[in-house]
């Protein structure tokens, strides 16, 4: 089993966990793209029919907000149907409390928004009583 989790925006956070049977999560891969016009391959590239899909929700407060960040919302989305998966979309209000949390990931995750994307699937796994995460092998 997959969960895939994505920090979206102009530059797109993901971070992909996996799980073996009842064993215990570990991080796959994570990393960070531009959300140009390559940025739905990159979408398209990582999402495999079975998997879950979470992302950030962006709200819009103000006219002057960049909307990117909910073009790749609507990539995600138009990925995850082309594979018959409803993604859930999660409230930045989630990750309050995790940046301050003593937690230690080896090796670091690099990029401000490939760690948002991890830090959605730890709170994302965390609400569901799913014990601990590791790196894979």
């Amino acid at each position: 089993m997959r969960l895939v989790s994505f920090d979206p925006g102009g530059t797109t956070g993901y971070a992909i966990f996996t799980r073996e049977g009842e064993g215990q999560w570990r991080i796959l891969a994570t990393g960070e793209f531009p959300a140009d016009a390559l940025g739905l391959e990159v979408i398209d590239s990582i999402i495999k029919p079975g998997d879950q899909v979470i992302y950030e929700q962006i709200y819009v407060f103000h006219r002057t907000i960049k909307t990117v960040g909910l073009e790749v919302i609507g990539a995600i989305r138009h990925c995850c149907a082309q594979r018959g998966i409803e993604p859930e979309a999660r409230t930045p209000g989630y990750l309050q409390g995790i940046r301050r949390w003593p937690m230690t990931i080896e090796p670091p995750i690099v990029g401000k928004h490939a760690r948002d994307a991890v830090h959605h699937g730890i709170v994302f796994l965390g609400a569901y009583n799913i014990g601990g995460v590791t790196f894979a092998d």
